[in-house]
């Protein structure tokens, strides 16, 4: 079975959602996610890489946070970000891959009533493409929020501090169950749906339409190696491997693009860069990591069209951008184009289709309700070594509770020679790697 998952820094995490996805060792993972970037680089991924994802079986999605993100900080107006995630959904929609959607939950003792507010409209508009589009979803942030208006008397300070250490990120060990929860579910039901059916065509696998051809999008790359005969460096880090394109000079868009409007750039490094066509220009600022830029500005290419490195002060912010203006030199790894001509049509608000919810894959919140400090501070060496025993009389029976068990263990005690041994050979057994 394979899945691929989009998202932002909850999805990017080693521990948690993502490795709660690929605790199975029978599930070949994809992770298309990226820190602090919206639902727009989501869609990136998807033009991207159309020939990978299109061929999953299920795809995880979730970017409410980061679009609430991008829309508090000011990088995106909100009624642009509500055009971005139509355009996101639409081509969600195209792909015809079963689709699970998680809304995250925020830690709202660290935010104002206004920008709650913000966060409230983000939801509102996921979960109106969700019933538009007939998707599967789990609405943590409801699940949360009900769980402790419910539950009042739980003798805990501020309990959604204790899952929610931050405004944004939820505790991993929590996102871990529920990606391992999702990946045990939909596994037991591909596999049953194999046993029914002989023959493997991907229809069968999961309730969809099924179409032969070739999806044809709104959206096409335009790639850092198309900006020919321009030499291309490589970047890479411990996610990803990217051609990129130097902006140290002026360069000319390729003249097979004119028409096309840009609303998204890739960039690998500080620096800043100016847009510029016939009627106007673009100055943007980018951060040091590798990252996805909207333009929130309409921007068509035309026969004049140029970027060229610039230290004006920017026209546009960027995400996670301490500065106005830069004087080094960023590399481009590509631009999203929304092709000439094409229209987006967003769904209204209320509508009578009703998404799938899938709620009851969440475990239990009240477990994940520990002040982490206070854990780690009760665990004693006698602590490390129940665990490390307790995966050692697991193994033959159930490997992959055994590997849990290990890696709890090795957390604690990271020195621990025979708990390295054991959790290496672990690793073997089950195919995963770091």
């Amino acid at each position: 079975m394979k899945i691929a998952l989009l998202g932002g820094s909850n999805s990017v995490k080693r521990f948690g959602l993502s490795s709660g996805l690929k605790e199975n060792a029978n599930i070949d993972f994809y992770n298309f996610a990226l820190g602090g970037c919206s639902c727009l680089q989501n869609l990136d991924a998807i033009i991207t890489h159309y020939e990978t994802i299109s061929k999953m079986d299920l795809i995880i999605i979730e970017s409410n946070i980061n679009d609430f993100y991008n829309v508090k900080t000011g990088v995106v107006p909100l009624e642009s970000m509500k055009k971005n995630i139509a355009k996101y959904f639409s081509a969600l929609n195209q792909l015809n891959v079963k689709v699970i959607h998680l809304i995250l939950p925020i830690n709202n003792n660290f935010i104002s009533k206004e920008t709650m507010d913000i966060f409230t409209k983000i939801n509102n508009e996921h979960l109106s493409h969700i019933r538009h589009n007939s998707f599967s979803y789990i609405d943590i942030n409801e699940t949360v929020s009900t769980f402790l208006s419910q539950n009042t008397s739980l003798k805990l300070k501020m309990p959604i501090n204790l899952l929610i250490s931050d405004a944004l990120h939820p505790k991993p060990l929590f996102m871990h169950q529920v990606g391992a929860n999702i990946a045990t579910f939909f596994f037991q039901k591909f596999s049953s749906n194999r046993r029914k059916i002989k023959f493997s065509f991907k229809k069968f696998l999961f309730p969809r339409n099924y179409l032969i051809e070739k999806t044809t999008f709104n959206f096409i790359k335009l790639k850092a190696e198309d900006f020919k005969p321009l030499s291309l460096i490589e970047q890479k880090n411990t996610f990803f491997k990217e051609k990129t394109i130097l902006i140290d000079n002026k360069i000319s868009f390729p003249s097979n693009y004119v028409g096309h409007k840009i609303i998204g750039i890739s960039t690998w490094g500080e620096g800043g860069i100016k847009l510029s066509n016939n009627q106007k220009c673009i100055i943007k600022n980018f951060n040091t990591n590798y990252a996805f830029n909207e333009v929130v500005e309409e921007f068509i290419i035309d026969s004049q069209t140029y970027m060229i490195n610039s230290d004006e002060i920017i026209t546009e912010k960027c995400v996670n951008t301490k500065t106005k203006k830069s004087d080094k030199f960023s590399s481009v790894v590509g631009f999203l184009l929304e092709k000439k001509d094409s229209e987006i049509k967003i769904p209204p608000l209320k509508v009578k289709t009703k998404g799938e919810n899938l709620n009851f894959l969440l475990p239990n919140l009240e477990i994940y309700l520990y002040d982490s400090h206070d854990f780690v501070k009760k665990l004693t060496e006698e602590d490390i070594d129940l665990l490390r025993d307790c995966a050692c009389l697991v193994e033959n029976i159930d490997l992959q509770k055994a590997y849990r068990l290990m890696s709890i263990a090795h957390f604690h005690r990271p020195t621990g020679v025979h708990i390295q041994t054991k959790l290496l050979q672990y690793k073997k057994l089950l195919n995963l790697y770091d």
